[in-house]
């Protein structure tokens, strides 16, 4: 039995950037038949906040062959136009896809020029073609169901073509496969779910099926307005509640976070008090201190049920602030046991209006853990910290899907008076995509 050995070159590319790398790839290799076999990103040591980006293409040397002859056929058929311009084969409603092709041979002068010979002349050539495009002369590529055998010499009259129905190539655009195969990889890479990397693959197929060429902007935009209907989010500032409590497991930011909305408090002229029962972290009091101690905050420290109930009854109605913000404890929320110590401190206070604190670096399956232990305690919104120590958000797409608890807060920073934001669906959807 005889075996063909499968023949390939492959060619690593390198890159600053996703935008980078793939322009490289489109620029140097756009005519190309290839397929990326890996792709990945590396942290540049020991500048930690620069990263590489690599890739590794494979090219079939049978495929390469086609294309190189389809090249030759297509240039063939434009130099036949340019020399003898009162016989062709005229289409008027072809011109999108007569440009693409033109294109395609164009940007590859690499290949163009071997076959011609002379650079200098096809460039001049093309110049000349261009011209009779702008008279109205619409040149079709020839498939193999419309090839003419070369014998038979086929005239037809020449259609002109109105001056403004002849739609140029925007800015930035590619053919489709290639733009959706690319924001496909950007969710890949953000870490977004396979079933939504599957269901936005099939929904761009159809969104575009009848598309000629489209910018990355244009799917970009299509998915950001897909994935901002699946959050909900609230304006917590807003609501007619006093008593604020935020529970989280450990190291999610949970004081930080309550600093920084202290300071959006204040700056709607709004009083606040701080009520704190976490113990286990030394200079816990001392840094809510620091923090709001510009803004005149008091904070008190509780240990048990009886101080909660003082320091709740002081600031209702000795101190008559507009807040109370309560700290707890971070724990592993993972176990039964720490579950339900909340659950029983949440019983005590009461409070109006409980955020869940989770960290938008923290892997999605930990989330749902977390989320599902805490059945029992109504999470009336959640907060997301850390945006700025995570490079993919895309996991927090699977959150909606567990909890009917609006996302109400989203930070990403050490500035207390700065880094907090109200979360609206559009900017959540944008972190999924790391766009601006």
């Amino acid at each position: 039995m005889e075996s063909t050995e499968k023949k390939e070159a492959l060619m690593r590319i390198k890159a600053a950037s996703k935008n980078e790398l793939y322009r490289k790839l489109f620029d140097q290799y756009g005519t190309d038949y290839y397929y990326v076999v890996d792709e990945s990103v590396k942290r540049n040591i020991p500048f930690f906040w620069k990263k590489d980006y690599e890739m590794l293409v494979a090219f079939p040397e049978d495929k390469q062959e086609e294309v190189n002859e389809g090249t030759a056929q297509f240039h063939e058929q434009l130099m036949d136009v340019v020399n003898d311009p009162s016989e062709q084969i005229v289409k008027a409603n072809g011109i999108q896809s007569v440009l693409h092709n033109l294109e395609n041979v164009t940007t590859s002068m690499s290949y163009a020029a071997m076959q011609t010979g002379n650079s200098e002349e096809w460039a001049r050539k093309k110049e000349k073609l261009l011209k009779l495009f702008e008279k109205g002369i619409v040149v079709v590529k020839q498939t193999k169901e419309t090839e003419v055998p070369k014998k038979k010499k086929v005239v037809k009259q020449v259609v002109p073509v109105k001056k403004e129905e002849v739609v140029p190539k925007k800015e930035n655009q590619e053919s489709v496969p290639f733009i959706i195969q690319k924001v496909i990889r950007m969710l890949e890479q953000n870490d977004v779910e396979q079933y939504f990397i599957y269901a936005y693959a099939e929904k761009l197929k159809i969104k575009f099926e009848n598309a000629t060429m489209i910018t990355e902007e244009e799917v970009i935009r299509y998915i950001l307005e897909d994935m901002k209907s699946h959050f909900n989010t609230e304006n917590v500032f807003e609501k007619e509640v006093q008593t604020i409590a935020l529970i989280g497991p450990t190291g999610v930011g949970k004081t930080t976070t309550l600093a920084k909305m202290a300071w959006q408090f204040h700056g709607k002229n709004k009083t606040v008090g701080f009520i704190t029962t976490d113990h286990s972290r030394i200079g816990t009091v001392q840094q809510l201190q620091d923090n709001v101690k510009t803004i005149g905050s008091e904070v008190i420290a509780v240990r048990d049920e009886a101080a909660m109930t003082r320091a709740l009854t002081y600031f209702k109605e000795e101190a008559r602030v507009d807040y109370i913000l309560i700290d707890t404890a971070g724990k592993n929320y993972r176990t039964t046991e720490t579950v339900e110590e909340m659950i029983e401190t949440m019983g005590q206070v009461e409070p109006d209006y409980i955020c869940l604190t989770l960290s938008a670096s923290m892997k999605s399956k930990d989330m749902i853990e977390i989320i599902t232990n805490f059945k029992d305690i109504h999470i009336d919104g959640i907060v997301f910290t850390k945006f700025d120590e995570t490079a993919s958000s895309g996991e927090l797409l699977k959150i909606p899907a567990v909890s009917s608890a609006p996302i109400v807060l989203m930070t990403d920073g050490q500035d207390i008076r700065k880094n907090i934001h109200i979360a609206t669906a559009e900017h959540l959807a944008k972190q999924m995509l790391q766009t601006s």
